[in-house]
């Protein structure tokens, strides 16, 4: 069972970095290619989680935000350690947290 425990958390199936989540995903159909490094910006503080390099296409459809890594490329923030992301496709999501006794879910934000 041990073995099984640490065998799971070695198998990454998404990373993080503050606020900003990429999960694999397939890429949809009818998205739109857009020509920036940004993949998240921040609300308060002006900060934002960037791609380097050339070794990824971003793109977008209906509000929602996809990667294609074609080769490993660093995520950075001004606030976090860089991380690095392996080839694949990913959608980017938004860490929320939900208040139940308020009954409300808010983002998080760096």
């Amino acid at each position: 069972m041990l073995g099984d425990l640490k065998a799971w958390f070695r198998r990454k199936e998404y990373y993080q970095q503050g606020d900003v989540q990429l999960y694999p995903h397939a890429i949809p159909k009818g998205v739109t290619l857009k020509f920036k490094n940004v993949v998240e910006e921040g609300e308060h503080t002006g900060h934002a989680h960037r791609l380097e390099g050339t070794g990824f296409n971003f793109y977008a459809k209906d509000g929602d935000k996809y990667l294609r890594i074609i080769r490993t490329t660093a995520l950075s923030h001004e606030e976090h350690n860089k991380i690095d992301i392996p080839p694949g496709d990913y959608k980017v999501g938004k860490i929320r947290q939900e208040d139940p006794f308020e009954r409300k879910i808010s983002e998080i934000h760096d």
